[in-house]
């Protein structure tokens, strides 16, 4: 209740408090006895308007008339007005059960019922007796009074609650939802109410001739729903729709167009970096070549000089492979084997024994037993491990050592581990230590170079399998990375 406006909760406890005013004023006004058919008739209208109010039961299909109304208006014509508030108040109370409404929703539409069966069951008494006889101008005229006061406040109770959300004048929301229809079901009635006064031997033939239209009469647009509204809501719908269309269109478009740059973008690196390599291998045989002739051994100057020159040649060389193994990789294309982990670790290790020796590093591994075999692509995983050796021995100072492990770390994963005991990473980097070109801020990283790829590629090879990598470092003690990967489907 408290999500509601003052105003319009004002006025739904407003239209609940007459509702009952009224009802109290017709129960202690007219009487509520009767014989036992009565009564059988009584409860067959409260069963009526129960399960048409909980079933939502309309008195035709794509129709807002809905049975519960016309029950009502039927009721006005054989009951006292006790008796048909009655039949309305038990109607809305049972047939509202277990439908989840809230308390001020429930209040408002039993207050509503109440209101205008109430005023049409009174108008009618003014004019005739109840049950209602078809005998003269009088009781038709209440039969129209009744008519219009139970479709004049069935639909304006509605505009104004309409009116109090939207801040629109209520009567501009009431006119506003009068049906079309409205005119010709009056001209109906109309005609009805000429032919009963002139044609008196057969009334209750016209009656039941003319009491269908009557109920459409007064039940039209009971939702304020019109025909004019939903075309509105249908206009809307499609304006919406073609506008969500237009931008699928632009998206998809926008899409296409960064696809096809970065395909251009792509071949244009793998051109280029292919370029380089042929002129970078020529630049590295040749200085070498200077380096190891005699004029260049006999002059001190000049061999430093060609050993940067091979130095930065073959920096640009590790670059431009890093950058066509990321672009490789970025195609998804794996050759996909049994690869065991045992032969991994062996393979590695005396790849990297010269050059551990030389560093003065000793590298070890350890291999769990029975480890279950891998579904991968082994030169990819060839190139990862190599990738978390060589920045291993490339950190650690002489005398250290480096760790390869590999072990099952979960009932369907195993993991590798390469472990150091080097310079280190700060923690303030490795949130974005696997990133391309990212290599930590620190004195020894600066005085051994390297592109910041490797860290790169290792990553995008284990996620291309299914893994993940992680990394624990602390600055001065060492840093560990750990690699998970799935074990093949069938082990």
């Amino acid at each position: 209740m408290e999500q509601l406006p003052r105003p319009v909760l004002a006025y739904l406890l407003s239209i609940a408090a007459l509702g009952l005013g009224i009802t109290v004023f017709c129960l202690t006004r007219y009487p509520i006895g009767g014989d036992l058919m009565t009564w059988l008739l009584l409860i067959g209208f409260i069963v009526l308007a129960t399960l048409s109010d909980r079933y939502g039961l309309a008195f035709a299909r794509g129709t807002n008339v809905h049975v519960d109304t016309i029950a009502f208006f039927a009721g006005l014509l054989i009951f006292s007005p006790a008796q048909v508030l009655i039949i309305a108040t038990l109607g809305r109370v049972l047939g509202g059960i277990r439908r989840g409404r809230r308390l001020t929703e429930r209040l408002f539409n039993l207050g509503q019922t109440q209101l205008y069966v109430g005023v049409s069951a009174l108008a009618l008494n003014a004019f005739t007796t109840t049950p209602w006889q078809p005998a003269g101008l009088a009781s038709w005229l209440g039969l129209l009074a009744a008519a219009l006061a139970m479709y004049l406040l069935n639909t304006g109770i509605v505009a104004g609650i309409v009116g109090l959300h939207t801040h629109v004048r209520i009567a501009s929301v009431w006119l506003d939802s009068m049906s079309p229809a409205l005119l010709e079901h009056s001209v109906m009635f109309s005609i009805g109410l000429m032919t009963a006064l002139i044609v008196e031997d057969y009334p209750w033939g016209l009656l039941l001739v003319a009491l269908p239209a009557i109920a459409v009469f007064i039940t039209l647009d009971r939702t304020l729903r019109t025909e004019a509204q939903q075309k509105q809501l249908a206009d809307q719908n499609a304006g919406l729709a073609a506008h969500l269309s237009q931008q699928a269109e632009q998206l998809r478009s926008a899409y296409t167009h960064a696809d096809e740059t970065l395909r251009s973008r792509d071949k244009m690196l793998k051109d280029v970096f292919g370029e380089l390599q042929t002129p970078l291998a020529a630049i590295a045989t040749q200085t070498d070549k200077l380096r190891r002739g005699t004029a260049a051994a006999a002059d001190p100057e000049a061999r430093v000089l060609t050993d940067g020159i091979l130095r930065n040649a073959s920096q640009l060389t590790r670059l431009v492979d890093g950058f066509l193994a990321l672009q490789a990789l970025d195609q998804r294309q794996l050759q996909v084997e049994e690869v065991t982990l045992e032969g991994l670790l062996r393979d590695c290790l005396e790849s990297f024994a010269q050059r551990s020796d030389a560093a003065q590093v000793d590298i070890y591994g350890e291999c769990a037993e029975d480890l279950p075999r891998l579904r991968a692509d082994r030169k990819r995983l060839e190139q990862m491990l190599g990738n978390l050796v060589d920045n291993a021995l490339k950190f650690s100072p002489r005398g250290a050592e480096v760790l390869v492990k590999a072990e099952r770390s979960e009932a369907r994963t195993v993991q590798i581990s390469v472990a150091d005991h080097g310079v280190g990473i700060p923690e303030s980097e490795l949130a974005h230590i696997f990133s391309q070109f990212s290599r930590a801020d620190l004195p020894a990283v600066r005085r051994i170079g390297g592109q910041g790829l490797g860290l790169a590629i290792a990553k995008r090879i284990a996620e291309l399998h299914g893994g993940e990598i992680t990394i624990e470092s602390e600055e001065g003690i060492g840093t560990t990375v750990f690699v998970t990967l799935p074990v093949a489907p069938d082990v």
